[in-house]
């Protein structure tokens, strides 16, 4: 993603912005993944934050309306959805890593540690944008 407002992000705010939004299988409701909402540490002890390490099981996917699972609602109940249909805009994507269903919570988790702020790791991990 580029700066605020400039260049691939300039382009996507024009656009009509396309999410990958997935519905949860327990409470029905659509929802865009989140790092702060829908990632969710199990069992902390699993966790090395000085040396980077996500064990298995440590994380998991969860809704964030009811918070139950939604580890095979990313792969089953997803559709991308513009945030302004039938604007006339171009066609623009909202790419997040959280989306990519071979990337589990674990690896997101683990990649979170390595950066030394939260806002490079939403620009470079979660956040990627195009236009069509």
């Amino acid at each position: 993603m580029s700066a605020p407002s400039v260049g691939i992000d300039q382009k996507y705010e024009q656009s009509d912005q396309h999410v990958w939004m997935i519905q949860c299988s327990h409470c029905k409701k659509w929802q865009e993944m989140s790092f702060e909402k829908n990632l969710k540490i199990l069992d902390d002890s699993l966790i090395d934050r000085a040396a980077n390490v996500v064990q298995p099981n440590a994380t998991m996917y969860v809704c964030q309306y009811c918070g139950k699972s939604i580890e095979s609602d990313r792969w089953y109940s997803g559709e991308w959805v513009p945030r302004y249909p039938d604007s006339g805009r171009s066609v623009g994507y909202y790419v997040s890593q959280l989306d990519a269903v071979w990337l589990s919570s674990d690896q997101i988790y683990a990649n979170s540690l390595k950066y030394a702020s939260p806002q490079l790791f939403h620009k470079q991990i979660v956040a990627l944008r195009s236009n069509s």
